[in-house]
Parts: C-alpha cells; sequence; structure tokens
C-alpha cells in the first residue's frame, strides 16, 4: 500500500465524485479493504484524530443581540425613532414591540436549534 500525500500536497485535479473509486483510492492511499494497523497508527501520528472541536457555547444574550445583525431590523429601528420623534408614538412603540418580539422568538429558535447557525455568524 502506498503511503497516502498530505493534504497540502495533494495535486488540483479532476473533482473527486468524477473520478473511479478504484482512482480515489490510489491517491488516498489506501484500498477497498481498508487501512492496515501501521497505516493508522502512522496517519493518526502524524495527522492527529478524526475529530472536531468543540465550539464555544453561546449566551442566550448574544444570541439575542445576533438578531440585531440585520438591515431590516435597523431600517425598521430608524422608522421606530423617527416615528417617535414626529410624535406618533403608537406607531413608534408597535414597531419596537415588534422588532423585539421577533428577537425573542428568533433567539428562542436558535436556542432550541443549536446546530443552526445564528443569524449574521453563517460563512
Amino acid at each position: 500500500m502506498t503511503t497516502a500525500p498530505s493534504i497540502a500536497e495533494r495535486p488540483k485535479g479532476k473533482a473527486w465524485y468524477s473520478q473511479s473509486a478504484e482512482e480515489v483510492l490510489a491517491r488516498l492511499g489506501s484500498a477497498a479493504t481498508g487501512l492496515s494497523v501501521a497505516e493508522v497508527a502512522r496517519r493518526l501520528a502524524a495527522n492527529g484524530p478524526n475529530e472536531l472541536k468543540e465550539g464555544k457555547p453561546v449566551s442566550p444574550l448574544q444570541i439575542f443581540l445576533s438578531q440585531f445583525k440585520s438591515l431590516l431590523i435597523w431600517l425598521l429601528m430608524t422608522a421606530g425613532v423617527i416615528s417617535g420623534l414626529l410624535g406618533e408614538l403608537v406607531d413608534a412603540i408597535a414597531i419596537f414591540a415588534i422588532v423585539v418580539l421577533n428577537a425573542i422568538n428568533r433567539g428562542a429558535f436558535a436556542r432550541r436549534a443549536p446546530h443552526v447557525s445564528p443569524p449574521g455568524t453563517r460563512a
């Protein structure tokens, strides 16, 4: 069995999905039966375990504040301020109440679904 090139050494070429299984196995230095125990130990020593690192927990306050990163929310808050300055207090209160209730609702959903990225944090 040949040794697999490191990720940095892998040449740019055909997409993985467009290659046959034999080509992919050859490029990865593997076989249809899997890796030998010695090869597993070598790769584990070279690359470490195949694990994802746990992210930092996000506090409820951070989730709530992240709801205000949207341009539309800022436009609504600006409209609320303008309504308040023009003396339309009922409209201003209604706009701010809707914005805050929306943030609470979306924040509660984000807490129940931690695998979903909070708004404004998508890559």
